[in-house]
């Protein structure tokens, strides 16, 4: 068995990162690996202050302290890979070059667009960018994208271009999430990267679709003499199974959640109930009640905030289907795969890696959301016919489909059986 050094730099606020590390570390611990972790956090610089930014600026280039001590690790545990997530900004680019001295492998995931976009989500102005993609790195110095600091932004940059130089990039194999994900990277680093050195293998995802389905039985419906919701008691609820449709998605500008209820149908017999919080909470809030579209019999926007995973889920398996109607590219939208998981079909803006995996399922049902739910068919003699993509039972269409490529692509076993071959394969 693989000693695999596990190492990754957690962001002040925990997020989807951890969880996929967490996720890999226990399966391969249950395949019987021994797993050593590294883990930083970017809390350590959280209090650095004006005279500790200078070391802090020095460390996200190279951080001589952890190069020594992954090296040490490494021979110390006779490591055979070093599988990396995140390095930003504690650990830097110093994990390739102590694992290249040692003459040890590396597999990096790539979870977001850092490699070539400062700001990491190629997001810039209310809609995808991708100047530095095709320019070098200089638009994001002039447009201040990291942090809105030109300062900042300048120090992403030649950390980047400070380690192209070196070649370093060169030295891992890598792992994109999507085929969206590995042609964006491509493009950006062709000159440092070749298309053999990228595989593509997505996030796994466990199987509760069991334990959705007990928890289904607690959401409301029209003959529930409770009415209650799961999460939040709302008063005159009604709900039924594959009667409504769900967004689970935070609220905040790039999610696109405020433009899926602009476009909202006023007719549509179906309900949207939407689980997520954030800053846009009061202002979408404001806006349902203003169109009169507050729970009760007859309206059909349902704000819940947030809700446990778990009941997440119920929802999203109960649902006609998910609506993803994210305006970022995305890394690896888990809600989508979750969807899959369930048997429940997507809808999704045309944007990213949301639409890149809903069309491996249901190519149809990729929408240009601020053109609304109107699709046009072709018939007879030229003709066309518009319906809403609302309208249609996407359950019985895409369910088994969704679920079936569940089962080929991104369960724990499948998973697991890919990245031994990419371990392998070094």
């Amino acid at each position: 068995m693989q000693r695999v050094l596990f190492v990754h730099n957690e962001y002040q606020i925990r997020g989807g990162e951890d969880t996929v590390v967490d996720n890999e570390v226990a399966l391969l611990r249950a395949h019987g690996h021994e797993v050593i972790e590294y883990r930083r956090s970017n809390l350590e610089y959280k209090d650095a202050g004006k005279l500790g930014m200078f070391s802090v600026a020095k460390n996200t280039i190279f951080n001589r302290k952890v190069y020594k001590e992954i090296l040490a690790l490494i021979r110390e545990k006779h490591v055979d890979v070093v599988h990396v997530h995140n390095t930003f900004n504690v650990i830097s680019p110093s994990v390739y070059y102590a694992a290249k001295k040692a003459g040890v492998p590396v597999v990096q995931t790539i979870h977001n667009f850092r490699f070539f976009c400062i700001n990491a989500l190629m997001y810039r102005d209310g809609k995808p960018c991708e100047l530095c993609a095709n320019r070098a790195l200089k638009p994001g110095i002039q447009h201040k994208c990291y942090h809105d600091s030109k300062l900042q932004s300048m120090l992403c940059a030649y950390t980047l271009w400070h380690h192209r130089r070196k070649g370093i990039y060169s030295y891992p194999k890598y792992i994109a999430l999507t085929d969206f994900g590995k042609e964006k990277f491509c493009q950006a680093m062709k000159d440092y990267v070749k298309p053999e050195q990228v595989t593509v293998l997505p996030n796994f995802v466990a199987d509760e679709r069991e334990e959705a389905e007990k928890l289904l039985q607690d959401l409301p419906t029209k003959d529930s003499a409770e009415q209650k919701s799961v999460g939040e008691k709302i008063e005159n609820w009604h709900l039924k199974r594959n009667e409504y449709y769900v967004c689970v998605s935070r609220l905040d500008a790039t999610k696109g959640v405020k433009l899926l209820v602009e476009q909202w149908p006023a007719g549509e017999k179906y309900p949207l109930v939407i689980c997520g919080d954030g800053p846009l909470r009061e202002e979408l809030t404001a806006y349902i009640s203003e169109r009169g579209y507050l729970p009760g019999e007859n309206k059909h926007i349902w704000l819940l905030g947030n809700v446990p995973h778990d009941q997440a889920l119920a929802y999203i398996k109960g649902a006609k289907a998910l609506i993803f109607p994210s305006l970022l590219y995305e890394g690896f939208p888990m809600t989508i795969a979750e969807a899959a998981m369930l048997g429940t079909p997507v809808i999704a803006n045309d944007i990213g890696n949301g639409a890149a995996l809903v069309r491996q399922m249901s190519p149809d049902t990729v929408i240009r959301l601020a053109d609304g739910f109107t699709q046009t068919a072709n018939e007879t003699e030229g003709a066309t016919k518009s319906t809403s993509i609302l309208d249609r039972d996407l359950k019985s269409e895409y369910g088994d489909i969704y679920r079936k490529w569940y089962e080929e692509h991104i369960t724990a076993d499948a998973h697991y059986d890919a990245l031994m071959r990419i371990y392998d394969n070094q």
